[in-house]
């Protein structure tokens, strides 16, 4: 048996979901068990799976779950029917296209219709991006009616893109009309904002906020969160700086920067 290494909830409460290291001399290394919240019983045994991280729906009982593929270079994306334990779509990138070593996020978009893998790579401090188009059917997005169902789903499209950041700061964004499936947030590495576009990779605009500092030093984050379209950043000398984003318009506002000894 093998090690627990992240348990979830199901975008209802309804199910706990446990995900397990080595637990057969299965060909796949990884399992997922799940439990009832009604009574934590157990729903399903152990289930062998090919992928090492996961993240759940926020609007249906699927787990998205990403791995390497067997043979190839690629990454696979599975989408796991939370109900019944069973694969419901296995998506793959080009076998032949080498991305990064190793996986470590899975970001979703607002409404779910793409999945971005993001993977690290050894020899440098760039992140790769397999972002997954998920063309749904029959799906109507209500907050007020959370009960979605996931519906058929056509084959997907899939870009590749790559950034000098840390692979936890990349956040989806909205734009003014409430869509949140069509941008994405990076920070870089350098000190530098950049929005892109989902669809094809483009970066659409750039802020760079070393303006900010009185030397020329590139200042290391500590942290980065994201609500809505307010931006948090921690940089490691102690500095808090806090920004709305304005979406297609390219708008970065400063709208707060704090410098407390007790977070230094």
């Amino acid at each position: 048996m093998g090690a627990c290494h992240k348990i979830l909830f199901s975008y209802n409460g309804q199910y706990l979901i446990g995900l397990f290291y080595e637990v057969t001399s299965n060909v796949n290394p990884y399992a997922v068990k799940i439990w009832s919240t009604d009574d934590y019983s157990i729903r399903t045994h152990l289930h062998p799976i090919k992928c090492s991280i996961a993240v759940t729906s926020r609007h249906s009982a699927i787990l998205y779950m990403a791995g390497k593929q067997k043979y190839g270079r690629g990454i696979s994306l599975g989408l796991l029917d939370i109900d019944s334990c069973s694969l419901a779509r296995e998506l793959k990138s080009d076998p032949d296209t080498s991305i990064g070593d190793e996986i470590k996020r899975i970001i979703l978009t607002k409404n779910e219709a793409y999945a971005l893998v993001a993977c690290t790579e050894y020899t440098s401090t760039f992140t790769c991006f397999v972002v997954f188009k998920l063309e749904t059917t029959g799906i109507i997005i209500n907050d007020d009616q959370p009960s979605l169902i996931t519906g058929s789903m056509s084959n997907c499209t899939m870009i590749l893109t790559r950034f000098n950041c840390d692979p936890n700061y990349t956040f989806s964004i909205v734009d003014s009309n409430n869509n949140g499936d069509q941008y994405m947030l990076t920070i870089l590495r350098k000190n530098e904002m950049i929005i892109w576009q989902l669809n094809d990779g483009e970066i659409l605009f750039n802020y760079d906020f070393n303006y900010l500092f009185n030397d020329t030093n590139q200042h290391q984050i500590s942290d980065c969160q994201m609500n809505d379209n307010r931006l948090f950043i921690y940089l490691e000398q102690g500095f808090i700086y806090i920004w709305d984003i304005t979406v297609p318009i390219g708008q970065f506002l400063l709208i707060a920067n704090i410098c407390d000894p007790l977070v230094s």
